[in-house]
């Protein structure tokens, strides 16, 4: 067995990038080695060769490991791409006064106080004091197959929450947290209590300014996943009541809806106003202010070429819009 497969002892560490090679190394320290002994020109010879082979290392673990994952992978082609591209962002330090900064906890507890802050200052609700036709109607309740199709739909992508189940031990066993996980958010809808466990939330405050401020910061909460299937289940009871009075024409925050539906809907009463007579109206109103003013807001550096194009444009739709009655683009 020895003389087919000899044992071969080769050493690694953790940090090694996957292209990093036995052979790489070897030279790594051989390098290493000539630079201390002061000796150049080897020192020279074994960096150019160094940098020939990760290059070449590089490009066979892109061809061999990553390329496919673009399509089958692409979370994993994306974290791989930028490890070769060596794009990792360094976390930035949050300092507070009077707090040392190796002090990790401290500076946690001191963040999670002023994040807390800005609810403690709100008293607590009295359900005392609500109209007494509230509740107007009895609470809904949920079915095990409503929320099998929610656990079906579960990402496995997502971090799990401070319970530490992940959405892919969710989805596989979907079927079987159906029915308990039913008997849960009926009981808690009825009593109009949440669970202690959902309630809780890993919060990572994201900086809003550079340098990091302590009081400008985003807190980014990770809850439970299965507290957000429960969130998903109030959340399409509260839209089906609130969504029909809301106004057709309200494009922004609504599921569905954008600003480029709002932009058909102006360009539909555009269409609308060119059936009428007066459309030099509808030019002058709509697409000559867009031409001339938004171009250069949206395009600060708008260049001299640009500008020139903008005004042939302008000067073939005058042209088009007063057909035989064109004199010139000044008089338009």
């Amino acid at each position: 067995m020895n003389s087919f497969f000899p044992l071969k002892v080769v050493r690694m560490h953790h940090c090694d990038k996957p292209w990093l090679t036995p052979e790489i190394k070897a030279l790594i320290h051989q390098r290493q080695q000539a630079f201390l002994s002061s000796n150049r020109i080897t020192w020279k010879y074994l960096r150019n060769k160094i940098q020939r082979m990760i290059k070449e290392s590089k490009k066979a673990h892109f061809n061999t490991k990553v390329r496919s994952l673009k399509k089958e992978d692409a979370a994993q082609w994306h974290k791989e791409i930028k490890s070769m591209a060596k794009m990792t962002r360094a976390e930035p330090d949050i300092h507070i006064e009077g707090i040392d900064p190796s002090n990790k906890l401290g500076i946690a507890n001191e963040i999670n106080k002023i994040l807390a802050s800005v609810i403690q200052s709100l008293p607590p609700i009295d359900l005392s004091l609500l109209p007494s036709y509230l509740p107007s109607r009895p609470a809904p309740s949920v079915e095990p197959w409503e929320v099998y199709g929610k656990l079906q739909r579960v990402r496995t992508r997502k971090a799990a929450g401070p319970d530490g189940i992940p959405g892919k031990l969710i989805k596989l066993f979907a079927y079987e947290l159906s029915s308990p996980l039913a008997d849960i958010l009926n009981c808690s809808l009825q009593h109009g209590l949440v669970p202690e466990k959902w309630k809780c939330a890993t919060v990572v405050p994201i900086p809003k300014s550079k340098p990091p401020s302590v009081n400008e910061l985003r807190p980014i909460s990770l809850t439970s996943l299965l507290g957000k299937v429960a969130e998903s289940f109030v959340t399409q009871w509260t839209l089906s009541d609130i969504l029909p009075p809301i106004d057709i024409q309200q494009f922004g925050c609504l599921k569905g809806r954008s600003t480029t539906h709002c932009l058909l809907d102006l360009t539909n009463e555009i269409f609308k106003a060119t059936d009428k007579p007066d459309l030099v109206t509808v030019y002058v109103t709509y697409v000559r202010p867009v031409l001339e003013y938004a171009a250069t807001i949206w395009h600060s550096g708008l260049t001299t070429t640009l500008s020139n194009r903008i005004e042939k444009v302008q000067r073939r739709a005058v042209r088009i819009i007063r057909g035989a009655d064109y004199t010139s683009y000044t008089d338009a």
